[in-house]
């Protein structure tokens, strides 16, 4: 054998046991400092019997994460987050899977289900699937793909809305049919912040609902108050100093379209006029002035808080604690600091968008935050109790729109929906 084969056999062996690793990971605790150590220096309020339970209620906070990057098996996701949910208990999912097969995807979510006491949110901002020899373009690979949902670029809302009432609705309901088909029950969007800025695509947004809601998908309001356009927040948080009155004609279409859904999504905006000393993510006034301005008592969930990592150089000081009083793990993550802040701030959940090993972090680091005999260990104990109230309470609503299709649908039924898809754009668009 040569040197070069022996090269190559390595650079393979070390990929399997990369691989294999995420699918055997060990449970993350906070160490040194762990829950049983706070307990005998007496720094914690809370009983060993009572740390299950406050476990149990914080999974239904976060919405983690799942991808198939570097995965080629029989799902779409890595193996090793079926036992991150199965431990974690998590309330949602946002999955990017690393197929466009249908029959993949749907058994993926399908085993997703069966891994939670209490019925999962499984999300997507986009869902791509494989189109029909028929309808794929030479040269342009991107139209080789049927993208459905919220969270590409434009969003469906703004790359549809300009087709008239009956192709759009024809559209949009293919769309929620191959969704739910999947086993997706929460679609991230519509997109409403700066996109829907006249009455025919408000309109428009109210039949997308509509359309939701005959096929028991679980719609997201996105990204509140607005975005700062034309900056990317995946990079930097600008200050855009707008007045309160040029907010309110900012959410203006949230406040025409938030009865019709159950969740709004924030995003990372720095105001300093509205609240110097935070960004949206992480504050009370912003959070107040969402409920008071729109009457709006339902889920608040925040955008990925994997972005805030990049603000190297905001204003702000991201990273600081919410307050001095806390006690914190010896290797604490940096993004635990930001969940603490986020659901302290008033968020109902927070999407975690880093690895398996990042999650477990994140997760008992803040169990470990909740867990403490101080000012904010007690504010995160009061707003993880309300918070997972009001999850619970829409999850019990809503429990049979959230279970998948009892039966798969036909590969011979999908195929045709996913032709029609892409035969109507082909010639609408």
């Amino acid at each position: 054998m040569t040197k070069r084969h022996s090269f190559l056999n390595f650079i393979r062996l070390l990929g399997l046991l990369l691989i294999g690793g995420c699918a055997t990971l060990p449970p993350h605790q906070p160490d040194p400092q762990t829950l049983a150590q706070l307990e005998k220096r007496g720094e914690t309020q809370i009983a060993d019997s009572k740390i299950a339970e406050l476990k149990r209620k914080l999974g239904q906070l976060i919405y983690i994460n799942i991808d198939g990057r570097g995965y080629h098996g029989d799902f779409a996701v890595r193996p090793g987050y079926f036992r991150l949910i199965r431990e974690l208990q998590p309330g949602g999912v946002l999955a990017h899977y690393n197929s466009t097969e249908f029959h993949k995807i749907t058994k993926t979510n399908r085993r997703l289900v069966t891994l939670t006491r209490v019925p999962l949110f499984i999300g997507i901002d986009y869902l791509k699937l494989k189109r029909p020899s028929a309808h794929i373009t030479k040269g342009r690979p991107l139209k080789n793909y049927l993208l459905l949902g919220n969270g590409f670029k434009r969003g469906c809302l703004t790359t549809y809305g300009r087709l008239d009432d009956p192709a759009f609705k024809t559209i949009i309901a293919l769309h929620a049919f191959l969704l739910k088909s999947a086993g997706i029950n929460q679609v991230l969007g519509p997109t409403v912040d700066n996109s829907v800025a006249c009455e025919a695509l408000r309109k428009k947004a109210v039949e997308l609902f509509r359309i939701y809601d005959r096929f028991k998908l679980f719609p997201t309001l996105k990204h509140f108050p607005y975005l700062p356009l034309p900056s990317d927040l995946h990079k930097t948080s600008p200050d855009t100093r707008l007045s309160l009155k040029q907010v309110n004609r900012k959410i203006r279409d949230f406040k025409a379209l938030h009865t019709y859904a159950q969740c709004i999504m924030t995003t990372h905006l720095y105001n300093s006029r509205i609240d110097a000393e935070n960004i949206a993510t992480f504050s009370a006034k912003w959070i107040g002035y969402l409920k008071h301005s729109l009457n709006y008592n339902n889920l608040i969930m925040s955008d990925g808080l994997f972005m805030i990592k990049n603000y190297t150089h905001h204003p702000t000081d991201c990273g600081s604690l919410p307050s001095p009083d806390i006690t914190l793990p010896a290797h604490v993550h940096p993004v635990s600091i930001f969940a603490l802040k986020a659901i302290i701030a008033g968020h109902d959940i927070v999407i975690l968008e880093g690895n398996e090993h990042d999650t477990y972090r994140i997760f008992y680091d803040l169990l470990f935050f909740a867990c403490q005999k101080n000012g904010t260990g007690e504010r995160l104990r009061r707003r993880i109790n309300k918070a997972y109230n009001k999850i619970i309470h829409l999850k019990r609503t809503i429990r049979q729109d959230l279970q998948p299709i009892p039966r798969p649908v036909s590969r011979a039924l999908i195929r045709e929906a996913v032709y029609l898809c892409s035969g109507l754009m082909d010639r609408l668009l």
